[in-house]
């Protein structure tokens, strides 16, 4: 079950990449991009700590400020969207009890503030994990039995209390975001960054200004550079805005979702997130309704005659499962009505 909640999570928290890739690739020209979000949203953006901010538009930001020991891939998905080595220099070696994992951190990381990114910054946000996250976030590391770093020689070793596989996948989340070394229960916000983006200086009507982080060497995509959170309390406004430029992107509210998808696409990006009849949502957020639906975002671009390489048909079949399994309708149209007959 815990595999099933790691997507799930994956789902609701990383529907950024076409955001933070959205522009003319490779472009020099700088531009600020600027995201409608809802005030309830807003309100979640006022003080972003990995081990405490657990929303998913918090999550959005830390995805783009963190630079993680795995994370998501941007591009390449030949591997089921499973996490890949970020900050580790490859896979980490495993123990044959499947007990303990050391990781070999690359040395090219820095955070904003110009300190380097080293294992102790992990093991102190793993040890924050355990202690100050939510119960229902902690138990991601209460099986983590210990965590040592080795900074000399750039080595993090965690230690299981049971062989768990998904270790990896789990140390993507956002809330092990890396953190200096010595970081307590309360720091001083913003915490530096080690992403491509770090908090910024916020811009008037902004609830949150990201702005690039000189610091960042990887390789994640980084086109804009500067990212508004924008409140907007009435949806209705947002397709005239969005038109006339006010908005280059918005959150999904209104349902806008699919919109954002199309203006994405229209600005250079080319990996969307979505999850099967529109599952997902956020399990932490009461209100949250899901993500926007695979299948009806692929009969989308279909229709637009984007070549997307995904079989319609297999994902219709797969959410149609999905629905006699789960025994509730799904958010998803497309499963229900089928795709067009004349396709």
């Amino acid at each position: 079950m815990r595999g099933l909640s790691l997507l799930a999570l994956a789902l609701c928290a990383f529907a950024t990449t076409a955001l933070v890739g959205a522009g003319t690739a490779g472009s020099t020209t700088p531009f600020t991009l600027k995201y409608a979000i809802s005030p309830g949203n807003a309100a979640n953006l006022t003080a972003i700590d990995p081990a405490k901010s657990l929303t998913q538009i918090a999550w959005q930001a830390e995805y783009m400020t963190c630079a993680n020991l795995f994370n998501r891939p941007d591009v390449d998905l030949s591997n089921g969207g499973r996490a890949v080595p970020e900050v580790s220099d490859g896979a980490p070696a495993v123990t044959p009890d499947g007990l303990t994992y050391t990781f070999t951190l690359k040395t090219s990381y820095t955070f904003s503030d110009g300190t380097p990114v080293t294992p102790s910054a992990y093991a102190t946000e793993i040890n924050r994990v355990k202690t100050l996250t939510d119960p229902s976030f902690a138990a991601y590391a209460a099986d983590i039995a210990n965590v040592s770093a080795d900074d000399a020689a750039s080595k993090l070793t965690i230690t299981l209390s049971a062989p768990d596989a998904d270790l990896p996948d789990r140390l993507a989340m956002p809330i092990f975001c890396p953190v200096p070394q010595g970081t307590g229960a309360n720091p001083p916000l913003p915490l530096p960054a080690s992403g491509p983006y770090m908090i910024g200086p916020t811009s008037s009507g902004s609830a949150l200004t990201l702005v690039s982080n000189p610091r960042y060497t990887g390789s994640r995509p980084h086109n804009p550079s500067s990212i508004e959170f924008i409140s907007v309390s009435d949806p209705s406004t947002l397709p005239a805005a969005i038109d006339a430029g006010t908005y280059d992107l918005a959150d999904n509210i209104g349902n806008t979702g699919y919109a954002n998808a199309v203006a994405a696409l229209e600005s250079g990006a080319t990996l969307f997130d979505a999850s099967c009849g529109g599952l997902g949502g956020c399990p932490y957020a009461p209100r949250a309704t899901g993500n926007i639906a695979t299948e009806d975002l692929v009969y989308l671009f279909d229709g637009e005659g984007v070549e997307t390489g995904v079989d319609l048909d297999a994902l219709i079949a797969t959410s149609q499962w999905l629905e006699r399994a789960l025994g509730r309708r799904l958010e998803g149209q497309v499963y229900r009505a089928g795709a067009w007959a004349g396709d």
